[in-house]
């Protein structure tokens, strides 16, 4: 357990230090977005958790839940550098999280249920690997709604300082 811990601590600090290669413009760009999606799976997690369709066995703090530590770490991480990388190349987009989604689901989640980190339960993985998709467009949505109220903000700002 102690080392399945140390790995979730390192997961984290490893993909929040990924974001010192990323320019500040970039972060600030796609973080409303992702923000907000993890606030949707932060959701779908409790839903998911009712429901039982999967499990996290595992955290890095008693009293922080083994979801958070995904949805804050790998997911927030990896959504904001999809992002930056794809955005506005809808197929390019789609495509690369779909290679993600299935690397994840029938490579990673079968050593994390070895390591009782995660396990799927009600659901199978084809279902789980619906779910992320759903999850990733949704995230577009989230990236070019704030990107239109970012342009309508700079439309109705007046130039050089005038009222």
């Amino acid at each position: 357990m102690k080392k399945n811990r140390l790995f979730l601590i390192l997961l984290v600090i490893t993909c929040w230090s990924s974001f010192s290669f990323m320019k500040g413009k970039d972060f600030k760009r796609f973080l409303p977005a992702s923000i907000a999606i993890c606030m949707v799976t932060k959701y779908l997690n409790s839903y998911a958790k009712r429901k039982n369709f999967w499990s996290f066995k595992q955290s890095i703090h008693p009293k922080i839940p083994g979801e958070d530590v995904w949805t804050w770490g790998p997911f927030f991480t990896v959504s904001m550098w999809v992002l930056k990388s794809t955005y506005r190349e809808l197929p390019l987009y789609i495509a690369v999280n779909f290679m993600i989604h299935t690397t994840f689901t029938f490579v990673v989640v079968p050593k994390l249920q070895k390591l009782s980190i995660f396990k799927l339960k009600k659901i199978n993985p084809f279902q789980y690997v619906t779910i992320l998709t759903v999850r990733q467009l949704l995230l577009y949505g989230f990236q070019h709604m704030s990107e239109f109220v970012m342009s309508k903000k700079l439309e109705a700002k007046p130039e050089n300082g005038e009222h």
